[in-house]
């Protein structure tokens, strides 16, 4: 199990253009003043994410019970591959805490289910 969660993690990160100028933007959202929040117009994390492909795809393929149709996903593969692609941007440089948060909650669970329908079918995530 600690093998799958270590590959979603470093799936994650290796698509994505994280530097250290990134995490120093990101601290500077989570201070209490505001107003010493300084952006660069060369970063490229000014952009929100936008969410709403991956809304679509969960509100289609998901049920009010949490089962998710993967083979119906499946179809849906390259819809799922743009919103990944997108998320290389990062959480955008004006997100707040919570925002951030919800940006790797939504990526972790995003590339969990490009591994699913990548590998389907499967019995269980736990044999990939």
């Amino acid at each position: 199990m600690k093998i799958i969660i270590l590959n979603i993690f470093f799936s994650l990160f290796y698509g994505l253009n994280i530097t250290a100028d990134t995490y120093s933007i990101w601290k500077l959202n989570d201070s209490k003043d505001e107003s010493k929040e300084i952006i660069s117009n060369s970063n490229p994390f000014i952009i929100d994410t936008d969410h709403s492909i991956l809304d679509k795809l969960l509100g289609k393929y998901v049920s009010v019970f949490g089962k998710v149709n993967y083979k119906g996903l499946k179809s849906d593969k390259a819809l799922l591959d743009l919103y990944l692609s997108e998320l290389q941007n990062g959480p955008g440089s004006k997100a707040s805490k919570n925002e951030q948060l919800a940006f790797w909650i939504n990526a972790y669970n995003a590339f969990t289910l490009k591994m699913i329908i990548d590998n389907y079918p499967v019995k269980s995530i736990t044999t990939l």
